[in-house]
């Protein structure tokens, strides 16, 4: 049970300094410590307090699965957020941030600005832009942009980037700089 004897359990002072449905660890064997539910229900003796009973059920596999689908769950919302040729934002991701984003720049008064850049003139004969590109220029933008500016791919061969806490004459610079 838990990796360990039921010699080594009892006796153990789990009880006293754990509430009743607490997850405590146990030290395990050589694949690592347990995760046990506790439940810790007082005995008595004639009307008396006589002892505790402390129960413990292995966790462990449940607490890890819920892990694992907590993490696949953050996963799934990174693709369904992410443009998979570039690695920045995709429409659903850039529209969940102007939402945001807007609504602070209103309520700090900041500035705000987003610029799109059109870049087909690298598509080929038949209007397709080659995968390698997309993912340099965008690469490029976001080496060019200052720590909570955002890139994001809004069509076949168009980005759009938004800039926080800027003014329109420094929004305007940077749209230069990255043209």
């Amino acid at each position: 049970m838990l990796g360990r004897g039921r010699e080594e359990l009892v006796g153990l002072p789990l009880g006293s300094r754990h509430k009743d449905g607490a997850e405590v660890e146990i030290p395990g064997d050589e694949s690592g410590p347990r995760v046990a539910e506790m439940r810790v229900r007082p005995l008595q003796w004639a009307g008396d307090p006589a002892s505790t009973l402390v129960t413990l059920r292995d966790v462990t596999a449940h607490r890890d699965t819920v892990h694992e689908l907590q993490l696949t769950a953050s996963q799934l919302g990174t693709l369904a957020r992410t443009d998979p040729e570039t690695n920045v934002l995709n429409r659903t991701g850039l529209d969940e941030r102007l939402v945001v984003d807007a609504a602070r720049a209103r309520q700090t008064g900041s500035g705000y600005a987003a610029i799109y850049l059109h870049i087909g003139c690298y598509a080929d004969a038949d209007g397709v832009m080659n995968p390698e590109i997309l993912r340099r220029v965008a690469e490029l933008l976001k080496a060019r942009l200052m720590d909570g500016d955002l890139v994001g791919r809004v069509g076949q061969d168009a980005f759009l980037v938004l800039l926080h806490d800027i003014r329109t004459a420094e929004a305007m610079r940077v749209g230069e700089r990255l043209r």
